[in-house]
């Protein structure tokens, strides 16, 4: 294939915090096709050669100038002196009119910014109806303005809808709870009622299986301040029933910002939800000095097994809308009540003496200091005198008291004004920036005539002062915050890294020149040293110019395709099942604990002759799924464990029908990822005499995408036990990559991690695959791997010297084909011989093994129960062409496992048949 373009003489920081490198990156159809290293000093240019087997003109095409599209075969890029990296992505963003308003959105675009979280701090524009529609608009005005355009959706489905007609930038969306509730309650401040919980939880979950992200939380403004955690807790449960996280706006971030913060780690700990920590600064005077006291919770949350990340701007001052400030009972019955409440003298007495003397929630609890507040926006071009000045020098000028001015401006200009509060500490913002768990997020608000610079700066500011300048941190580093780890946290798993196969979103910065010129007096100036920008392969900023694309496009949650799976997983389900045999209905996963066994990996829908015969002659196939790790976890299921397998399958009826058929196996399956852009992987088995060649259709599967990145949000830390294979490895550099994070560098925290070898010469060379199955091995703690296997990778002859070589497995399996199978720990070595079986086909048997061998283990057995449970469950599926087949009772399964060691040898399994769904 001939890319779109090809990005030549660069280096490249890839996201992931690693040294930068020189490579020429290459963009087909949207994706990053390929990553060519050159030399440093290697000129710019192709003389002669071939990508993909497809000749490359030896010309280059010049596109340094290029502003419009232009219909070539190859657009070559000189970036000589300059760094490609990831997009930038802003997860806390208020451009949610601004990409459908505006569509050069240089705001964003100049920065680098390719993907936007809005519906940020509780408050937005979907889910609504009409009439929190029309009140929203006019709350939030001071954040997103009020742009003449379409306002005719009202659905989270149908906002993304509107972004999928093209954009400047990819955006994801938040259910914001407060609106939510005010779809529900209006602005009423009393506690919901039950059937009121219901129905802000019915908003949270149609949001969520709309393609929502996850849910926001402004809880010093109205009306989710009047929210209890019960309340967001309930709402919470939606979260987590399909994958999102929560990213609250907390309720105090000045007298008790400790505690505020606290409150927030313990909520996701109790609804059991990723946490994302919106703009988490830790402002005010009265909090100098106090970030290592919010860091330290924030580390302790994670040390105990929680999901915690956090986004913050680097800059002192913050911005909202000036009517925040007021306290929760003044805006309980909407703007007109507010305006009535400020113009009545004993209210508004009552007002500004919690303003101004104890301080109200609005305003976190310390009263106000009219020299920080000024003014940033104004609804009414008639109240312009009061933009960019501070309350108290406004006050002065027209001699009167700061909150006299705060009330008569607030009803001048109709709650309209925005605002800034100068209320940062230098000290804190750094030390949070550099936390281990930071993203850049801009909090950009894009409206008014001195808006808040964070909106045009934040991400050049952070590169260019913060690492480049002053040192706080490498620029590959700086990087990694705004890209792979924000990535992360949205469970995007081809976004966020310069890596094959990736979508392109890129941006190309001069690590010399990037900068902010924005400032508080000219906020809106563009930003230095950021000529190039793509979203999806198509380019949004040459040489310093936006062109005409609207590449952007919604970027959906993992509940997105929830609705269509579970109608069609329900409507599988038999009305009668053997009680023996569990159907596990998993769309109900609130009450329910984290399943103990997680299983990662590839599956595939598997055709087989439906006559035993060879494939070319047969004229009906029977349809079965085939996958190392589901094949696992559908063992363990049967075995009693409650176990969740997780993977990538294509938006396709072959993924249907896996996900029927383990959720019929009593599988968890609700956070596996749809992925709209790769299918679902195939194969076919032609039988033959004695054993079957198998042909696979894998390449470039959805399953192939996997990587780091879908790790976000499985809640590894609170498993007992996580399994993968070498397969895996095998298919991919991301795949290879998400081994790494699992195995080696631990991201599954306390669980404990066993490996199937699973050598597939059919996807690797044993050159390249025997260090890199032994690296996985040697970290893993429990290990199993066939003795011929370890053979063909290692050189072993025997179990011995496979243990010899891999010394530091708490417990390693040998598997001797049809002799049997010998545990090596810490007690010695332990030998149970296989059982004798009628083989029909071998291929699945392995999983079968560790299925029973990791189903005792959990259950606390002895490691000879253990190896002859792993006996039991090979067996049965040797007798049987499909990898998943039909068993005995389970406890028929583990009396088996239990047979005395001097009748062991004398027991035969029957034939077992494919199961049926």
């Amino acid at each position: 294939m001939v890319p779109d373009w090809m990005l030549c003489g660069g280096e490249v920081i890839d996201g992931q915090g690693g040294a930068r490198f020189f490579a020429d990156v290459h963009i087909s159809a949207g994706r990053i096709s390929a990553i060519v290293p050159r030399l440093p000093d290697a000129a710019v240019g192709i003389s002669t050669g071939s990508i993909s087997g497809t000749p490359v003109p030896e010309e280059p095409v010049e596109t340094a100038s290029l502003v419009e599209p232009v219909e070539t075969q190859t657009r070559i890029l000189d970036v000589t002196g300059l760094v490609v990296a990831p997009g930038f992505i802003d997860m806390h963003a208020h451009s949610d009119l601004a990409v459908l308003a505006d569509p050069q959105h240089l705001a964003k675009v100049q920065q680098g910014v390719t993907l936007e979280v809005v519906g940020q701090d509780g408050l937005g524009y979907s889910p609504v109806t009409d009439a929190t529609m029309a009140s929203t608009r006019a709350q939030i005005a001071g954040w997103n303005g009020a742009p003449e355009i379409d306002y005719s959706w009202r659905s989270v489905a149908d906002y993304l809808a509107r972004v999928d007609s093209g954009t400047a930038t990819n955006v994801a969306v938040l259910v914001p709870h407060g609106t939510a509730r005010m779809n529900v309650m209006g602005m009423d401040a009393a506690s919901a009622s039950p059937e009121q919980l219901e129905r802000i939880r019915a908003y949270v979950d149609q949001g969520m299986r709309d393609g929502a992200v996850g849910m926001s939380t402004g809880l010093t403004y109205a009306p989710g301040m009047y929210a209890s955690d019960a309340e967001l807790e309930h709402a919470l449960g939606a979260v987590r029933a399909h994958g999102g996280y929560y990213c609250p706006h907390h309720r105090n971030y000045g007298a008790e910002v400790v505690q505020g913060y606290a409150d927030c780690l313990a909520l996701a700990v109790r609804a059991g939800v990723p946490l994302h920590l919106a703009h988490c600064h830790v402002n005010f005077p009265l909090n100098a000095g106090r970030a290592p006291e919010v860091l330290a919770a924030i580390d302790a949350a994670i040390a105990a097994g929680g999901d915690v990340t956090l986004d913050a701007y680097p800059y002192l001052s913050s911005a909202t809308y000036l009517s925040s400030m007021l306290p929760g009972w003044a805006q309980s019955e909407g703007a007109a009540v507010t305006l009535a409440l400020l113009a009545d003298p004993a209210a508004r007495a009552r007002i500004l003496h919690e303003l101004e003397v104890t301080g109200s929630d609005g305003q976190h609890g310390v009263p106000v200091d009219w020299q920080t507040i000024s003014i940033s926006a104004v609804a009414d071009p008639a109240n312009a005198w009061a933009v960019g000045r501070t309350i108290a020098d406004l006050a002065a000028e027209r001699g009167t008291s700061p909150g006299e001015l705060f009330a008569d401006l607030l009803i001048a200009d109709r709650l309209g004004p925005g605002c800034l509060m100068a209320v940062g500490n230098a000290e804190n913002m750094e030390a949070v920036m550099l936390h281990a768990a930071h993203t850049v997020g801009t909090d950009g608000i894009l409206v008014g005539e001195k808006p808040h610079p964070r909106g045009w700066g934040s991400f050049p500011l952070w590169l260019g002062h913060f690492a480049r300048d002053r040192g706080l941190l490498s620029l590959e580093q700086a990087v990694l915050h705004a890209t792979s780890r924000p990535a992360a946290r949205l469970g995007l798993v081809d976004r966020g890294v310069v890596a094959v196969g990736h979508w392109a979103d890129l941006v190309v910065f001069d690590p010399d020149a990037v900068g902010s010129s924005a400032s508080y007096g000219e906020p809106t100036l563009p930003p230095t040293g950021i000529p190039h920008v793509f979203v999806n392969g198509v380019p949004t900023l040459l040489d310093g110019r936006r062109t005409t694309d609207l590449p952007g496009r919604a970027i959906r949650g993992r509940g997105a395709s929830s609705p269509t799976l579970a109608t069609q997983v329900a409507a599988t389900r038999p009305t009668e099942t053997n009680e023996e045999t569990p159907v596990t209905d998993l769309t109900a996963t609130d009450e329910g604990a984290e399943p103990e066994a997680l299983c990662i990996g590839e599956t595939m829908v598997m055709l087989v002759p439906e006559l035993g015969e060879p494939l070319a002659q047969t004229a009906s196939v029977a349809v079965h799924i085939g996958g190392a790790e589901s094949n696992v976890a559908a063992g363990l299921a049967r075995l009693g464990v409650n176990a969740e397998w997780f993977s990538r399958l294509g938006a396709d009826p072959l993924a249907e029908r896996i996900l029927a058929e383990l959720r019929e196996r009593g599988v968890d399956t609700r956070r596996v990822a749809i992925d709209d852009g790769r299918p679902t992987g195939l194969y076919f088995k032609d039988q033959g005499s004695g054993s079957s060649r198998v042909h696979y259709y894998r390449k470039g599967s959805a399953a192939s995408a996997l990587a780091p990145a879908d790790l976000a949000g499985l809640a590894l830390e609170r498993r007992r036990l996580v399994h993968v294979s070498g397969i895996t490895a095998a298919l991919s550099a991301s795949c290879d990559a998400l081994l790494q994070h699992v195995i080696v560098q631990r991201a599954t925290s306390a669980a404990t991690v066993s490996f199937d070898v699973n050598y597939r010469p059919t996807l690797w060379s044993v050159a390249e695959a025997a260090p890199r199955l032994l690296e996985l091995s040697r970290a893993a703690d429990i290990v199993i791997v066939g003795r011929d296997e370890a053979e063909t990778l290692w050189g072993t002859t025997d179990a011995a010297s496979v243990r010899a070589l891999i010394p530091d497995a708490a417990e390693l399996v040998v598997k001797d084909a049809e002799f049997g199978a010998t545990q090596f720990d810490a007690s010695g070595a332990t030998y149970v011989p296989a059982l004798r079986v009628d083989v029909v086909e071998a291929v699945g048997a392995g999983d079968a093994f560790a299925a029973g061998y990791l189903a005792a283990w959990l259950r606390g057995a002895d490691t000879a129960t253990a190896l002859r449970l792993g006996h039991v469950m090979a067996g049965y599926t040797l007798g049987a062409i499909s990898d998943i087949v039909e068993l005995p009772p389970r406890d028929a399964l583990y009396a088996l496992a239990e047979t005395p060691d001097e009748l062991w040898p004398a027991l035969r399994l029957p034939a077992a048949e494919p199961a049926r769904v």
